[in-house]
């Protein structure tokens, strides 16, 4: 019965949201007419309510978009550690993944909200700059490993 109530819930939401829109003259033509599209959506086929969670937040053409982020979250979180390779390797594989997420959301806007699309693109940024200071720092130590080798060879060598 709470499947019933959600999803007569949700339609009042949506109900509520298209008198907003219709209200105030500034708002988006095109987000009213996104509200009354998830509205026909649901009218016709009521088992979409269930899984309008994996859906709800992106345009209606967009709606594949969970797809790729599933996989993107999955490739950082799980992948990429498991990945028989060093540390610096499996840096990289998050750097792709999540540079490659950082042009999807770009490309393809997929939220309804133009302000979740900004969010969504800086918050990948700022996951892909995370990541690419850490190679960065990563490359840094293999570095500074080298060099003091090499100066503690020339201090033995030399016997400076």
């Amino acid at each position: 019965m709470s499947s019933k109530q959600d999803e007569i819930q949700s339609i009042q939401e949506l109900l509520k949201k298209e008198l907003e829109l219709q209200e105030n003259p500034d708002q988006k033509q095109e987000e009213l007419a996104t509200v009354r599209a998830k509205l026909n959506i649901l009218r016709k086929d009521p088992i979409l309510t269930g899984i309008s969670p994996l859906y709800k937040d992106y345009e209606p053409e967009r709606w594949w978009f969970e797809i790729p982020k599933f996989v993107s979250t999955l490739i950082l979180c799980g992948v990429a550690t498991l990945v028989p390779a060093e540390g610096a390797s499996q840096v990289f594989i998050a750097l792709v993944t999540s540079t490659a997420m950082l042009v999807l959301y770009a490309n393809y806007q997929p939220y309804v909200s133009t302000n979740d699309d900004v969010l969504a693109q800086v918050c990948q940024f700022s996951l892909t700059f995370t990541i690419s200071v850490g190679l960065l720092h990563m490359a840094s130590e293999s570095f500074q490993v080298t060099v003091y080798r090499l100066l503690g060879i020339a201090v033995v060598h030399f016997k400076l």
